[in-house]
Formats: C-alpha cells, structure tokens, sequence
C-alpha cells in the first residue's frame, strides 16, 4: 500500500500535502500541483466523491511527477498531461512494487568497501581450501 506523505523535498523546497474536500467541485480535478504555494492538493473521499487508497495513491504520484519535472526545469513537459499520467502511474507502480533484500540492505548500509572485503576474506578461503585439496592429493 503506498503512503501519500505530508511533505517531501525537491531541490530543497518542502511540497506539502493538502486535502481539499472541494477540488473536484471546484477544479474538476482530483488533484492538483499547485507550484506557486508549494502544495500538491488532493481530493479526499467526501460526500458524494468515493476514491479508493490505491487510486488516490496514483492521483499522488501524478502531481508529485509535475512537481518533479517543474523542478528539474522541464516547465513545459510539468504541462504535458500525457507524458505526466504515464510517468505517474509508472512512479506509482514502481514505489509499490519495491522489493527489498538483506544482501543490498547490507551493502548500502557498510558500503561498496566493506564489501569488497569479505569478497576478498572469501576468495582467500577458497584459495586456502583449494591449496589445501591439493596437499592432500600429493600425499
């Protein structure tokens, strides 16, 4: 289930999240990036408005990608509804289709270097057991 947050930062500006039980009767819109205050506006479920989790989550990911291509500088693609709905959803499918695994957890977490080393600890192991193999085989 994807989280929708109360801020994220792009370039160091804070966006923060606002439900507006009035957007779609105001804008037509289920949401909204609004660049001049810093706010990506969503429509909650209201009276007379259903909308599940996993489509408010798209609506999200939708306005956060016109943020993020207004913030790279990309102002008219930020204005292409149809380049921003299929990198949304891609966004949106992508966050909720993380998987995640102790291997690459570790990595990130001690660094490339750290794990350079217990490859090498292991090759040297294997060299040892193979010198070893072959002592054996002489005698």
């Amino acid at each position: 289930m994807f989280r929708i947050p109360a801020t994220v930062n792009l370039f160091g500006s804070t966006i923060r999240t606002e439900l507006d039980e009035e957007l779609v009767t105001r804008t037509g819109n289920e949401g909204e990036a609004d660049f001049l205050n810093k706010k990506i506006r969503l429509q909650p479920p209201a009276e007379g408005y259903k909308i599940d989790i996993e489509s408010e989550g798209e609506i999200y990911c939708h306005e956060l990608t016109h943020w993020i291509l207004y913030m790279a500088g990309f102002e008219k693609d930020a204005h292409n509804e149809k380049k921003v709905e299929i990198i949304g959803k891609l966004l949106h499918q992508a966050l909720n289709t993380m998987q995640y695994n102790d291997e690459v957890d570790n990595l990130v977490t001690n660094g490339f270097d750290n794990c350079m080393i217990e490859e090498e600890e292991e090759i040297e192991e294997e060299i040892e057991i193979e010198e070893v193999k072959k002592n054996v085989k002489k005698r």
